[in-house]
C-alpha cells in the first residue's frame, strides 16, 4: 500500500501481506512545518499529490509541481520511491486507478469547464 501527503510530497509505503508495517518514507519535497501555528504553509513547501494508485512494481501519483493545485502531473515510482518517470498532461487530475488486466491507467481528469471526464492511459508494456 502507499499513501501521500498533499502539502509537500511525502510518500509513505506499507507491506500489508501478514501485518501492516511501513516499509519506508521518502521526502520528495518537505513541508515547512510551523509547529506554533500547526499548519503547514503551502507557499513554502509546494504541492504534493492528489492521488495514488499502484501496481505491484510501480506507485502511480497524480502531482502538482506549483501552488495552484493544478495536479497535472502523473509520477511514476518503484516501490522504494525511487523517480521512473514523470507524465505531463493538458488536464488537472484528480483521481488515478491502475487497472492491472487491461495495463491501463484510469483517471478523473476536469475539462476546461471543471467537469469532469474518464480518460484512460494505456501503459507500456
Amino acid at each position: 500500500m502507499a499513501a501521500g501527503t498533499l502539502s509537500g510530497a511525502i510518500s509513505e509505503t506499507f507491506d500489508i501481506r501478514d501485518e501492516l508495517s511501513c516499509r519506508g518514507t521518502a521526502y520528495l519535497i518537505e513541508p515547512e512545518l510551523d509547529a506554533r501555528r500547526q499548519r503547514i504553509d503551502i507557499e513554502k513547501c509546494g504541492i504534493g499529490f492528489a492521488d495514488l494508485s499502484a501496481s505491484d512494481s510501480l506507485i502511480y501519483a497524480a502531482y502538482g509541481d506549483n501552488r495552484d493545485f493544478n495536479f497535472n502531473n502523473i509520477a511514476v515510482f518503484d516501490w522504494q520511491t525511487r523517480p521512473i518517470a514523470i507524465w505531463h498532461a493538458d488536464n488537472q487530475i484528480n483521481k488515478l486507478c491502475y487497472d492491472p488486466d487491461h495495463r491501463a491507467l484510469y483517471a478523473l481528469p476536469l475539462d476546461e469547464n471543471s467537469n469532469h471526464f474518464f480518460g484512460k492511459l494505456k501503459l507500456p508494456e
